[in-house]
């Protein structure tokens, strides 16, 4: 606890209230579980550090690194951090604590050309020595930000956007709060196929990609009938089994699960069986689709989608007969 083991209120002997264990301290001895949000524009709330195992969020990209990440937690002068008062002084009124974690780091002594494992970004990007100052927290009124674009900023030691940090942090108090942010400039979704065509009653597998490791969601639109299971970057999209008289057309619709406004789509039909348009399936439509066939997949009789007009469409047909 190095200096915090000697916190004390005002009038009090140092060591009377030592401070409480910070978030990294705490996540160590499994006293803390973070919260780790992953869309942009999420309202984080954190309680004091007692106060919950969820009393801090961990930031980090998912697709860079496991082992650099950002705490953070609410620090303010109740409780055992009243100790603080003998270091920041009885006007400090509290903020966010965010602390810098290197786990490729070995231990927190200073090494000379490289970092310790665990810092304080300090708010006000001052320099500080073993004692920080009421500065050094987040907070509105103060600086309420940290992200790749702010000074401080939440970049990694190597010099490269973390993508990650914080906006919009609230008054301080016993509880606090603030705004995810996620830099999504080099998200790009894309499904795989972006078109398709099914017969009743058949699955096809649609496939997302451009995430950068936030992961997507899955929805479904258009004629009713069809069902589809998620898996991660996949979904399965299952057609209806009756018989089609018109055209079904479904959308299935993919966007980031950090940025819902980044978006793809793939668009699935069903064509119809009704070949001469009588309002029904027919034998006469075996006769529409005699009459089509080995042509290409425009053609009506194409029921498959692909290739030409040949015994997989008739036995379809057939089937629905």
């Amino acid at each position: 606890m190095s200096y915090g083991s000697w916190g004390a209120d005002t009038g009090e002997d140092s060591g009377s209230t030592p401070v409480t264990l910070d978030a990294w301290c705490r996540q160590y001895l499994g006293w803390a579980s973070p919260q780790t949000p992953d869309q942009l524009g999420q309202t984080v709330t954190l309680g004091l550090p007692l106060s919950s195992i969820q009393a801090v969020a961990k930031l980090r990209s998912p697709l860079l690194t496991s082992q650099e990440y950002f705490l953070v937690e609410n620090r303010y002068p109740s409780g055992w951090d009243r100790g603080l008062v003998a270091n920041l002084g009885s006007g400090w009124a509290g903020g966010l604590l965010t602390l810098h974690v290197d786990e490729a780091i070995a231990g927190n002594a200073y090494v000379a050309g490289s970092h310790q494992m665990v810092m304080a970004e300090h708010a006000d990007n001052a320099l500080y020595g073993s004692v920080g100052s009421g500065a050094s927290l987040f907070y509105s009124g103060g600086h309420d930000s940290f992200t790749p674009l702010t000074t401080p900023s939440s970049t990694y030691y190597s010099g490269s956007s973390s993508l990650v940090g914080f906006t919009a942090a609230s008054v301080p108090g016993t509880s606090m709060s603030f705004s995810f942010y996620a830099d999504t400039s080099t998200i790009s979704i894309s499904v795989t196929p972006t078109t398709a065509v099914l017969l009743p009653g058949a699955s096809l597998a649609i496939t997302a990609s451009g995430d950068e490791g936030w992961g997507v969601t899955w929805g479904l639109a258009g004629a009713s009938g069809a069902s589809k299971v998620d898996a991660g970057l996949t979904t399965t999209l299952t057609a209806p089994a009756g018989t089609p008289v018109a055209d079904l057309v479904f959308t299935v619709e993919v966007a980031s699960a950090v940025d819902a406004s980044i978006t793809a789509s793939s668009t699935v039909t069903v064509k119809s069986m009704d070949l001469d348009a009588s309002g029904g399936v027919d034998p006469q439509d075996l006769l529409s689709l005699a009459a089509q066939w080995g042509q290409g997949t425009s053609a009506p009789a194409n029921l498959k989608g692909t290739g030409t007009v040949d015994n997989t469409d008739l036995d379809a047909l057939l089937g629905q007969l």
